[in-house]
């Protein structure tokens, strides 16, 4: 729902009903965990394991969104601290 939404407002709406492919930018989904619960240091999520029935088929082509999850609580992925002042302040600050 979210890319839909962030879609509709980087297209023109008189485009949207034209018969010329318009291009969109390529959707990378990052997810940055710092919860509680344990968590790994890095989880790909896919929708399609949301999807009912699909025991069967052979490809589920049709629609799969992936998502990486990054887990950034102390000690965890210090890389990706190390290259985000704004992402090291906002932990330091919910500590």
């Amino acid at each position: 729902m979210y890319i839909g939404r962030v879609y509709e407002k980087i297209i023109e709406r008189e485009k949207l009903y034209q018969k010329k492919l318009v291009k969109i930018p390529y959707p990378e989904f990052i997810v940055l965990y710092n919860g509680v619960d344990p968590f790994p240091d890095y989880k790909k999520l896919c929708l399609s394991d949301a999807f009912m029935n699909i025991k069967g088929l052979k490809s589920i082509e049709s629609l799969e969104l992936t998502a990486h999850v990054y887990n950034i609580n102390h000690g965890r992925n210090p890389q990706m601290l190390e290259k985000s002042r704004n992402l090291v302040s906002c932990l330091i600050r919910f500590e």
